[in-house]
């Protein structure tokens, strides 16, 4: 049973929270070099916030990786799941992230959690201490010192000389008060001490927040050297930065152009960072509708029951081989080939012998081309029995194209059922097309055309010859760059491959991601010059090396977005 000998932890750790928290100075090298004078029209920073919670999963990431655990906790499942804004694709919207009374409390009870996993488990308790194991011939003081010394710099992600003092003392007076604190652990009260140590670390706000702390006094500002490794790590990692980008940021190499770009590449090199990437494309293709996918059994019943989880594994490999082999935003959205296993190899019309696991195949290139040929995308935005033009054009049209759709008139009816002698597109045609109508502008415009040269395709992805014994009409002319004339979805394939606004909007997915805030006006330049060099076909790699190494990522604005993302 826990005796508590002291203030609550609450009122110990988590005061920093309110707005009189004192912040630390400046952490790590900053170049000497003045910050350029950046004339209009050229690239420079958007406004961005400065104090950044970790999402739940970089809470969970940072926790492993600051202790040295082989695995996840699991213990983020303590934590209530955020409410992210309308509109915004990932998981990280830096100025709505905050800590109310209930994440307080989850923070609180998730951090106890980790605290006793470690403390109370030799092996665990060893990978965190110097040396990898307590040092009885010292004191208590000296160990929990020299636990703190090593610990937190790490965590709150500065260098070590600029650990505020103010801090290490609210520390070590945990350490002092846990030492007493657990009635099992009084036969051994350094793991009490660490026990309250770390249950105290965790809720810090310096651990649960990323500080971007250059002054900028009007004027844009670099980042310092601590600052872009928290910035890469956890763009490209989704955690804290390794011991090598630790080290890259206290020699300084990180403020410069040759460092830092070896450091992105190394991190690119990582399975972490294919990973991330490939989180980022799952936002992007919002693959977690993937999840609800259920075809008529009464229609499909020879199609898998588990079609949408099929289908998201074969959007992960695929996206993994085009990063893996260093292929480009083109090549995804072009590419003949797949994967398959022998519950999807049908659903393709492949022959031979398939089995359980997923393989490479190649697809019959008059009919597929890139990943909106795949079965995921095809089933994802269909009924449970007809292919879907209208949300297949809207993904299009905003996540691809970053067309920028109006939100609908409230009170929408559905499609009213098929008349006869009538094809799925006449149907949408007749009910969204009307002349005159509210529906008529987008619909015409934006999405049908988008939508309508997939109708070759049924509700689980497979080509069809006919729509209930109708003739079958894919020829529309799509708003891309310009209105563009496409016979079908392979020929359409090719025009988004080539499309400038594809290839920016994928500039701005990538900023947005990396940086945890909707795009603005001042990113306009960055990303279209991303977007030509994507369009010319850079490989993503060398896209994001060139973004991360860009003015916009590697200065920051004197405007600062408060909470409700507001300058």
């Amino acid at each position: 049973m826990t005796r508590w000998r002291a203030l609550p932890l609450a009122a110990m750790v988590l005061a920093g929270c309110d707005t009189v928290m004192t912040l630390p100075e400046l952490n790590g090298p900053v170049s000497t070099t003045p910050p350029p004078v950046v004339p209009e029209g050229f690239e420079q920073p958007a406004p961005h916030a400065r104090a950044i919670r970790l999402t739940l999963a970089q809470w969970e990431n940072t926790v492993q990786d600051l202790l040295r655990l082989p695995e996840p906790t699991g213990f983020s499942s303590e934590l209530p799941q955020d409410a992210l804004p309308a509109g915004f694709l990932f998981d990280n919207p830096a100025d709505t992230l905050g800590v109310d009374q209930t994440q307080q409390e989850g923070f609180a009870r998730a951090s106890a959690l980790v605290a006793a996993h470690v403390a109370t488990d030799p092996a665990r308790l060893a990978a965190i201490l110097p040396g990898g194991a307590a040092d009885t011939s010292r004191s208590l003081d000296e160990r929990g010192a020299s636990l703190i010394a090593a610990l937190v710099p790490r965590a709150f992600r500065v260098l070590p000389d600029d650990v505020d003092a103010e801090d290490v003392a609210a520390l070590q007076a945990l350490f002092v008060t846990g030492q007493t604190a657990y009635d099992e652990h009084l036969a051994d009260p350094f793991v009490g001490g660490v026990r309250l140590l770390l249950e105290g670390l965790l809720q810090s706000p310096r651990f649960l927040y990323r500080f971007e702390l250059e002054p900028t006094d009007g004027e844009l500002a670099r980042v310092s050297a601590t600052t872009m490794a928290s910035r890469l790590s956890y763009a490209l990692w989704n955690t804290m930065p390794d011991d090598a980008l630790f080290a890259a940021a206290e020699d300084g190499s990180l403020v410069d152009d040759a460092g830092l770009e070896r450091e992105v590449r190394r991190l690119l090199a990582s399975p972490r960072a294919k990973a991330q990437l490939e989180r980022v494309f799952e936002a992007v293709l919002e693959a977690k509708k993937l999840d609800d996918v259920e075809p008529s059994r009464e229609l499909f019943g020879d199609v898998p029951v588990d079609l949408g989880r099929l289908a998201r594994e074969e959007n992960r490999r695929f996206i993994a081989a085009i990063l893996d082999e260093g292929g480009s935003y083109g090549d995804l959205l072009t590419s003949t080939s797949t994967f398959v296993n022998a519950d999807t190899a049908p659903l393709y019309g492949l022959e031979g012998a398939f089995g359980a696991e997923f393989v490479r195949a190649e697809l019959d290139p008059s009919s597929r081309r890139g990943i909106f040929t795949h079965l995921g995308f095809l089933a994802q935005f269909a009924t449970s029995s007809d292919p879907d033009p209208i949300h297949r054009g809207v993904f299009l049209a905003k996540n691809i194209l970053c067309h920028p759709l109006s939100a609908p008139p409230d009170a929408i009816p559905p499609l009213p059922p098929a008349e006869a002698q009538e094809s799925n597109r006449q149907l949408v045609e007749r009910h969204t097309q009307q002349p005159g109508t509210s529906c008529n502008a987008c619909h015409a415009t934006y999405i049908n055309p988008l939508g309508f040269p997939f109708e070759n395709y049924d509700a689980v992805g497979r080509v069809r010859a006919d729509d209930r014994g109708l003739p079958i009409d894919t020829a529309t002319a799509p708003l891309l760059d310009d209105v563009v004339s496409v016979a079908g979805a392979v020929d359409l394939a090719d025009q988004l491959a080539a499309s400038r606004a594809a290839h920016v909007c994928l500039a701005k997915h990538f900023i947005e991601a990396s940086l945890g805030r909707a795009n603005h006006l001042e990113d306009d330049v960055w990303t279209a010059r991303l977007g030509d060099a994507s369009r010319d076909g850079d490989s993503l790699e060398d896209v994001l090396v060139s973004m991360f190494l860009s003015p916009g990522f590697r200065l920051r604005s004197p405007v600062e977005l408060s909470v409700e993302g507001q300058p």
